[in-house]
């Protein structure tokens, strides 16, 4: 469709996205850096959040010989 969504695997592409929430949650020590240096929570949640539209979308057709 417009948006690029229509060649999405979401029953893939929703597991990925609660992988990724849960392993910031819970590795978030040891996935980024801590004091003065680590990202503010909304810095991570703006990133996270990007990342799952447009790392989802603007994708071509998967086919036998792609995906």
């Amino acid at each position: 469709d417009k948006r690029g969504w229509a060649y999405s695997d979401f029953p893939i592409a929703v597991r990925l996205c609660f992988a990724m929430a849960l392993s910031i949650t819970m590795f978030d020590g040891w996935l980024l850096p801590q004091g003065m240096k680590h990202p503010s929570e909304k810095r991570i949640k703006e990133e996270m959040a990007a990342f799952m539209v447009h790392g989802l979308g603007h994708r071509d057709a998967i086919t036998p010989e792609n995906g």
